[in-house]
């Protein structure tokens, strides 16, 4: 597996923790007895639609081997860091796989490769 396709996978699996959270977050919105204000529902909403909302771009930019997409993990990397143990473990992986530039494909093959198709000549 590339390197770009690794940090892609691992912005990916970061998505599916802030989406679990989410989930948390309304269950407990609706069944916690502790009443909290709409002003504090809705800047933890924005905050988990922000880093999920980042994490999409970044996978996909990783996917497709950018050099935005590198640099932005490793400022994630940074901040993961602090997030002492899974963060950091996560953020010595994205170190780890973000130290070289990423080398993509050249030629991306397309539908329109095959198009018009001229006979072999001998």
């Amino acid at each position: 597996m590339n390197d770009y396709s690794s940090v892609s996978t691992a912005h990916r699996i970061c998505i599916f923790f802030y989406g679990m959270a989410s989930l948390g977050l309304l269950i407990d919105l609706f069944s916690s007895p502790i009443h909290r204000t709409a002003g504090q529902w809705v800047f933890l909403g924005m905050l988990l639609a922000l880093l999920i909302g980042g994490h999409t771009a970044l996978a996909i930019g990783a996917s497709n081997a950018r050099p935005w997409a590198r640099a932005w993990s490793i400022v994630i990397a940074v901040l993961y860091v602090f997030a002492f143990p899974l963060g950091t473990f996560v953020a010595v992986y994205l170190f780890y796989k973000c130290k070289n530039p990423w080398q993509g494909p050249k030629h991306r093959p397309s539908l329109a490769d095959a198009w018009p198709i001229s006979p072999e000549r001998p």
